[in-house]
């Protein structure tokens, strides 16, 4: 099990991941409130508005979300 969980850890490292740095907790926060998600989702939503990115979700509230706040949706629920 030690071998597998550092083998997944070098893995990760590899990863080409940039640091979106801090993020703002109130957009969090005014997000999940204005559509009454979870913070967790929230904080999706606010990062694919902040970053200018697109989100992939299978979640309908949260694709909805992020739609009425401008956020192009991909994958399944690209069209709503």
């Amino acid at each position: 099990m030690q071998d597998e969980i550092r083998a997944w850890h070098e893995e990760g490292r590899r990863l080409p991941l940039k640091d979106a740095g801090r993020g703002s907790d109130v957009l969090v926060f005014e997000i999940a409130v204005r559509h009454q998600l979870s913070g967790n989702d929230g904080s999706y939503v606010a990062l694919a508005l902040e970053q200018k990115a697109s989100l992939a979700t299978a979640d309908r509230k949260m694709a909805e979300a992020a739609r009425r706040e401008g956020v192009t949706i991909v994958g399944l629920l690209a069209r709503g």
